[in-house]
């Protein structure tokens, strides 16, 4: 529909019916309200200035040669240009019936010839208020989803960046925790499972930075974080604790060989030369590993962090 926003805009207005004189007539007593008006002959020329330019309001006669205002009113509605633009017939057919189905193929009201000017005005208006208003809805409710739309890509930002390491996009030592903790949550209802935490630390990695600087070890990290992904499973987690230190939650394993395993593929995939500003570069990691149930008391662990802690002595032993 039009922007209402201009000062000086004038609700437009048009009129179909091919008796001239009524045209004339209908015109009159529109214009000297303000309205600008546009005329139309029949159906045909109705649809194709409606298409053209949709007007505020239409008026519209019912019997027409070649193509009567039911018709010319359906193919209003079944277009997406013209289907919102309000369409008050103005007829002197006056049976029920007529009526009913002016209101079946989309009108919204009814005027009866010979009418009365002071009824068309007061239609009139009353109409293109409630078009204005509806418009007014339509333009606060887009706003209101605009806005809602803003409020949860920002709240998904604040979440992403709680969670989720800025550096390596992979998840904080915070989600880790929240991880760990649904783990053992479903280890302490499930007493067949059994789950593991890897702490990785990186060997060598202080040598990297202090030889090429900060960027070539971010450089670094990234790359590493690309490897450990190629390693674990879609359903294991993967997380940046911080600084070069890494940890990995595997969940449903069998037994111990498979943690071994993945240790021994981690070892061999960080072995493989690293190229970073022309210079060659051997990175290897200090891994330590912690089981759940805990492989000397057969307990689950109460705390997170006990699990990762003992995962982290591990690793220096």
């Amino acid at each position: 529909m039009k922007d209402h926003s201009a000062k000086e805009y004038r609700e437009e207005i048009l009129i179909v019916d091919d008796k001239p004189n009524n045209l004339r007539l209908l015109s009159s007593i529109l214009r000297e309200q303000g309205y600008e008006i546009r005329k139309a002959l029949n159906g045909r020329m109705a649809l194709i200035s409606a298409q053209a330019a949709p007007p505020d309001l239409i008026l519209l006669d019912i019997k027409m040669p070649e193509m009567n205002g039911y018709e010319v009113c359906r193919q209003l509605k079944a277009n997406q240009n013209t289907c919102e633009i309000p369409v008050i017939f103005i007829s002197a057919l006056d049976d029920a019936s007529d009526k009913v189905k002016a209101f079946a193929v989309g009108g919204i009201d009814y005027i009866t010839k010979p009418f009365q000017e002071a009824e068309v005005l007061a239609r009139v208006k009353n109409h293109l208020r409630l078009q204005k208003l509806q418009q007014q809805l339509k333009e606060q409710n887009m706003q209101l989803q605009k806005q809602m739309q803003e409020r949860q890509l920002a709240e998904e930002k604040l979440m992403h960046h709680a969670y989720y390491d800025v550096l390596t996009s992979l998840p904080n030592r915070a989600l880790f925790m929240v991880k760990l903790q649904a783990a053992l949550a479903y280890i302490g209802r499930s007493s067949d499972s059994l789950f593991a935490v890897l702490f990785i630390d990186l060997d060598h990695f202080k040598v990297v930075n202090d030889s090429l600087g900060h960027l070539a070890g971010d450089e670094l990290l990234r790359h590493i974080s690309r490897q450990l992904q190629g390693c674990i499973s879609a359903q294991d987690t993967i997380a940046r604790l911080g600084g070069d230190e890494f940890a990995i939650l595997l969940e449903s394993i069998q037994d111990i060989g498979d943690v071994v395993a993945l240790a021994e593929k981690i070892h061999q995939q960080l072995i493989q030369p690293f190229i970073l500003e022309e210079q060659e570069f051997f990175i290897s990691a200090s891994i330590g590993i912690s089981l759940c149930p805990n492989q000397s008391t057969g307990k689950v662990y109460e705390e997170v962090s006990d699990m990762l802690r003992d995962a982290d002595i591990a690793l220096h032993r």
